[in-house]
């Protein structure tokens, strides 16, 4: 399970094994925004930086030791490309980019300068989406595999309303984006009709949304011949999921359709 917070704790002396910053594409190559480190150990990062060919393009990674610099063990660089047209989804890529890069890592921390709401929302959602991963069903090669970073902070203000809430709404969302991927990974022989039935009834225990679940009784008498022809394809009989959330004052009807992730 990864946790993920806001801290007002320096950068420079965040305990982690991984701190990442943003450089700028120019001809500098620094280190963007204002100081988050002291002066020295700025300009130590951004020699070692140009030693080693940074350019500050978007999406590019550059793995360092610290070298003491900073606390954690080691400095990640991401490049930001063109800063006057960096924007929400450039941002939330990158994040999500550079987080798969550190699958392994046991916890980072991501350097914000100037963090506002946006800003937090497009990294933390990113990094959480990026960190995904799924090793059900590998049987003993999932021991193997990297683990997922356990705890990311992220420089910033957790009693900023605006922070706050922006964090808030990126894990809701990628909470809700992880999971969906988690039920399309798992295969159809674990995860049937019925099953994914009741994956629906649990998800929406909590929520103000209604859960109705058609059978195959239900689905013949409403005349759903498509979905019953080919439902007899399987041992497992198919389903109907049907999930309705009407808010107080909603003006207007939305309406999703989508096929089920299992064999109907």
């Amino acid at each position: 399970m990864t946790t993920i917070a806001l801290t007002t704790t320096p950068a420079a002396d965040l305990d982690v094994d991984a701190l990442i910053i943003g450089i700028t594409q120019d001809v500098k190559k620094h280190v963007e925004g204002p100081p988050a480190i002291p002066d020295k150990a700025r300009k130590d990062i951004e020699r070692d930086l140009e030693l080693l060919g940074a350019t500050g393009k978007l999406g590019e990674i550059i793995r360092m030791p610290s070298r003491g610099l900073v606390k954690a063990r080691m400095i990640v660089a991401i490049g930001l490309g063109d800063v006057r047209i960096l924007d929400f989804e450039k941002v939330r890529r990158t994040a999500g980019s550079t987080l798969r890069s550190l699958a392994g890592v046991n916890s980072v921390g991501i350097v914000v300068t100037l963090p506002d709401g946006p800003r937090v929302e497009a990294i933390a959602e990113g990094a959480l989406l990026g960190n995904y991963a799924f090793h059900s069903f590998r049987g003993l090669t999932a021991d193997a595999q990297p683990a997922p970073v356990a705890k990311i902070l992220i420089t910033g203000n957790p009693k900023d309303k605006e922070q706050a809430a922006a964090l808030e709404r990126a894990q809701v969302i990628a909470d809700a984006v992880n999971y969906a991927r988690d039920l399309v990974n798992t295969p159809p022989s674990a995860l049937p009709p019925e099953e994914i039935a009741q994956e629906a009834i649990a998800a929406m225990k909590k929520l103000p949304v209604r859960v109705e679940v058609w059978d195959e009784a239900h689905l013949e008498e409403e005349e759903f011949g498509g979905i019953l022809a080919v439902g007899q394809g399987s041992a497992n009989p198919p389903r109907l999921i049907r999930l309705e959330y009407a808010p107080k004052g909603a003006k207007r009807t939305v309406a999703l359709i989508g096929k089920g992730v299992t064999f109907d």
